[in-house]
């Protein structure tokens, strides 16, 4: 638990931080002038406008525990995703598998819908033309380390020390054996497909979020929902659950190009990376979908009605 939450708090951290920078000063100094101190203006008023934000980074936390195979199963912890991968891979029961992957989906699917139905009824924006930045607070020397250690501290666990780590393994690797022919190669095939597949999610992620903003209802949300319930399945079960469909229609396209052109295309999808593209849209989709739609909340719908207007 301890190391997970140290991994995965810059879900939370981002989001939530983007959303405190962006709340208007004058709401801190109305709610100052109402008699609320410090802890009463934060747990009152700032926290509860960065609660779509919260929201995205725990749900796409808990989404990544739940996809969490390597560390769970290296500490030795029983979790419904490492019993997947046992199932699927050792035991080789594909359907036994995906009957626990469903049972994590629905779980997912439980609490999001829960934490959406607790906020059904609240909007969260703030005029843009009266919004004031806060002033920064400059701490002293003493409060300023202590402040500066704490925020180095989860830093310091979850990426600077298993970072380290690798580095000195991967240095040791290169001083014994030297580097790799294909590295280069393999190196910009890995880049060239996760620039596309990034500039394809943040395109499906805009599209799906403001169809959803601006054709509200029970089908568009439901849809929206399905479209980002990949993040939370193990990469393994997505990896299967394409892998199948796509060799199919592999299959389909080469014998209708020998059947019409007298030439097989062979894996056309597969072999070309379409696929794992494919594969990586519907994985990370979640992330594009939550972020815009955190941003979208604090826009008024009037801005919207108004550009219609002209």
């Amino acid at each position: 638990i301890v190391l997970l939450g140290f991994v995965l708090y810059p879900y939370v951290y981002l989001t939530t931080r983007a959303m405190f920078l962006t709340q208007a000063a004058n709401l801190v100094e109305v709610s100052r002038t109402l008699g609320s101190g410090r802890g009463g203006v934060f747990w009152r008023v700032a926290l509860p406008l960065a609660r779509p934000a919260i929201a995205v980074g725990v749900s796409l936390a808990l989404m990544e525990a739940l996809n969490d195979i390597g560390a769970s199963e290296f500490l030795g912890v029983k979790t419904l995703t490492v019993s997947v991968y046992t199932t699927w891979v050792t035991r080789s029961d594909l359907p036994g598998a995906a009957q626990i992957a469903l049972a994590m989906l629905s779980l997912v699917v439980a609490l999001v819908t829960i934490e959406r139905w607790a906020r059904r009824r609240q909007r969260y924006w703030s005029s843009p033309q009266k919004a004031r930045s806060f002033t920064p607070h400059r701490l002293g020397t003493v409060s300023g380390l202590v402040v500066f250690a704490l925020g180095l501290l989860p830093v310091f666990i979850g990426f600077i020390a298993p970072a380290s780590y690798l580095v000195v393994e991967a240095w040791k690797r290169v001083r014994f054996a030297g580097l790799s022919p294909r590295l280069l190669s393999e190196t910009l095939n890995t880049v060239t497909l996760s620039a596309m597949a990034t500039l394809a999610i943040l395109l499906f992620g805009v599209v799906i979020a403001y169809t959803a903003r601006s054709l509200p209802g029970r089908i568009t949300a439901a849809l929206q929902r399905i479209t980002t319930l990949g993040y939370a399945m193990p990469g393994t079960v997505v990896a299967i659950g394409i892998l199948l469909p796509v060799a199919a229609l592999d299959q389909m396209i080469d014998r209708a190009a020998l059947a019409w052109l007298g030439a097989p295309t062979g894996l056309l999808l597969i072999g070309s990376g379409a696929a794992l593209g494919y594969a990586y849209v519907a994985r990370f989709l979640a992330i594009a979908v939550g972020s815009v739609e955190a941003g979208f909340s604090r826009i008024p719908r009037s801005f919207d009605h108004a550009a219609r207007s002209l």
